[in-house]
């Protein structure tokens, strides 16, 4: 594992005005500041399987487990494949530029949990659902087998990635900001609500599900 830009960073986000300001706010301030909630997310990214970069010669991935999950200075999950990058790598670690820690599966694996259980549990849900056209064929196997909650969960998720570009495109072909905004926080708010409890719907959901 190695430092990265810090979960802190991540969490401003700066816009570049046409008349030249900038403004920065933090991550979370935006109508759709949680990313794990599918806006604009491409459709593709509904069916994908891979989790970390099967093919890719190097790959990074934000390592989401405490403690660095709270460290501002932020931590990636490295995985290398190429005895090219390796060297390179290792030629880091002996200039003092680099301090990785050793890892094994099983810790990569909980840091990308998110990840897996939207590639895994979530895909092969999406899979169950009825669609026409072509149906790809994935490592998982079509399943609907879950609890109400999750589904409401992937069936939100996906909700939010299709409207979220035409609410978008509509509220600025009307020129109507609080348009999609408005539909944005509320979208969030259920979602919010739904996966992680929060807010009053969130309460009420917990409630339900708990004598269910």
């Amino acid at each position: 594992m190695l430092p990265s830009r810090g979960i802190a960073a991540e969490r401003n986000t700066a816009l570049a005005a046409r008349d030249g300001r900038t403004v920065q706010r933090d991550w979370f301030h935006p109508a759709e500041g949680d990313w794990g909630s599918g806006f604009f997310q491409n459709e593709a990214c509904n069916f994908c399987d891979d989790v970390v970069s099967e093919t890719a010669d190097i790959a990074f991935g934000d390592a989401w487990l405490e403690p660095y999950t709270s460290d501002g200075r932020g931590t990636n999950v490295v995985i290398v494949r190429s005895a090219a990058l390796q060297a390179l790598v290792d030629r880091g670690i002996e200039d003092g530029r680099l301090a990785p820690s050793p890892v094994d599966a099983d810790f990569v694996a909980r840091t990308q949990a998110a990840g897996l259980r939207q590639r895994r549990e979530g895909l092969a849900y999406r899979l169950s659902w009825h669609r026409t056209g072509l149906r790809p064929v994935k490592r998982v196997r079509a399943d609907a087998r879950l609890p109400w909650r999750r589904k409401l969960v992937y069936r939100t998720r996906a909700a939010i990635s299709s409207g979220s570009r035409r609410l978008f495109a509509l509220s600025r072909a009307a020129r109507l900001p609080w348009l999609y905004l408005g539909w944005a926080r509320a979208a969030l708010a259920l979602y919010h609500g739904l996966a992680y409890s929060r807010g009053r719907l969130g309460a009420w959901i917990a409630r339900i599900a708990k004598h269910t």
